[in-house]
């Protein structure tokens, strides 16, 4: 079958490398070698000036925890190059993806045709080797999946969520524990196990970045934190939140900068759990109290006229508006230029006997609906795209020091 890149890698190949050929040189990794991302195939990338010479490292780059096979890039090399020189850094004690790599750039630029993967892996692992392709696979559509080698609207390195979430990690090291199984002899399995030792630190590795990306909010630090557009741009607009807790109630401060005069707003003072609070202008906060359950949880809507709506999730794609936290209530006040809400909720509402150990994955979105201006949507904690109920996508309102 014939292996097919996207026009906007070929045409960021074009423009960065030129239409020729040329030899590469091989160098060990010495820590100095440019990732593959540096010299990216994509978004504005594309409009840099080709450099002088280009210097790929055989890991990292799009996924720096975790090697991808390069079968969508490295056939392009060798024509695009022109008379530039190709440096080339061999990973010390690369894996098997990085070892296919460097297998299929050396034919490459040896006068062979790109090499069978198949009889690649089938000389490595034996009866194994069916699943090892499956292991290629997965990495490999993750990869085009978080946008890596497509290039619109995304940034040179996506996200260690579009990268590593949901089951990927855990689907990785059930396919190595089952190329063990299949393996049928010592050596074909001592092959497997390798990729496994070499697999694991960084498999922790990538859930320790996932981990670290996401955003904490700490009840009682007195910090503001601003929000982005839903894609983590800046915001046009200040628009900040801040989370206080004691024994008896959550408090969430909101503000939002409006510099649009106050009559101009869609928002009216509505009667509690007004059904079309959402087409307003306001916020919008989610809290789900176990990640372990992230299709439970609760909503709350405030628009910029102190009005409240209120309900519970308690499975995917379903909302329960007749549930409220009987005891919630809205301070609102506004000045010269901006708008101010504080929602304060008793624990009790929640379930709680007080302020609990563990912290809430949880989100806050401002949804700006002003008379003559387009509709914006900001967000604490970017979700890219998508229904705003995205639990995964949340950050975390932590209550409590968090125990290392």
């Amino acid at each position: 079958m014939k292996r097919r890149i996207s026009r906007w890698t070929a045409a960021a190949l074009c423009v960065l490398c030129g239409c020729h050929s040329g030899n590469p040189e091989f160098r060990d990794d010495d820590g100095c070698g440019a990732p593959l991302a540096e010299w990216n195939l994509c978004g504005a990338m594309e409009r840099r000036p080709a450099p002088e010479n280009m210097t790929v490292t055989l890991e990292g780059g799009y996924a720096p925890e975790l090697p991808a096979p390069l079968d969508l890039v490295l056939p392009e090399l060798k024509s695009c190059l022109g008379g530039r020189k190709l440096t080339v850094i061999r990973p010390k004690g690369g894996g098997i993806v990085t070892e296919w790599n460097l297998h299929a750039l050396t034919c490459i630029f040896s006068g062979k045709p790109f090499p069978s993967r198949e009889k690649f892996l089938k000389a490595r692992f034996g009866a194994a080797a069916p699943v090892m392709g499956e292991y290629f696979r997965l990495l490999e559509r993750r990869i085009v999946a978080a946008g890596a080698l497509c290039g619109a609207g995304r940034g040179l390195r996506p996200a260690a969520y579009d990268l590593y979430s949901g089951d990927f990690l855990p689907a990785l090291a059930e396919t190595l524990a089952r190329a063990e199984q299949a393996a049928d002899t010592p050596e074909t399995r001592e092959a497997v196990r390798a990729e496994r030792r070499f697999f694991a630190p960084r498999r922790m590795a990538a859930a320790k970045r996932m981990e670290g990306e996401v955003r904490r909010l700490r009840a009682g630090d007195g910090a503001e934190q601003s929000f982005t557009d839903l894609y983590g741009n800046p915001a046009d607009l200040e628009t900040a939140v801040r989370l206080d807790a004691d024994g008896e109630h959550l408090i969430l401060t909101l503000r939002a900068a409006e510099p649009a005069p106050s009559e101009r707003r869609i928002s009216q003072v509505r009667p509690r759990d007004y059904a079309d609070l959402w087409a307003e202008d306001g916020f919008e906060i989610f809290l789900v109290p176990d990640a372990a359950r992230p299709a439970h949880g609760w909503q709350f809507i405030l628009n910029s006229r102190g009005s409240l709506w209120d309900a519970e999730h308690t499975r995917t794609g379903a909302c329960d508006a007749a549930w409220s936290a009987p005891h919630a209530a809205v301070r609102f006040t506004e000045g010269p230029g901006f708008w101010q809400a504080v929602l304060i909720i008793p624990w009790r509402d929640l379930g709680f006997s007080g302020m609990p150990d563990a912290p809430f994955p949880a989100n806050v979105y401002r949804n700006r609906a002003v008379r003559g201006i387009p509709r914006r949507s900001y967000a604490w904690s970017p979700i890219y795209a998508g229904a705003y109920y995205q639990p995964a996508r949340f950050g975390r309102f932590v209550w409590r020091e968090e125990k290392q």
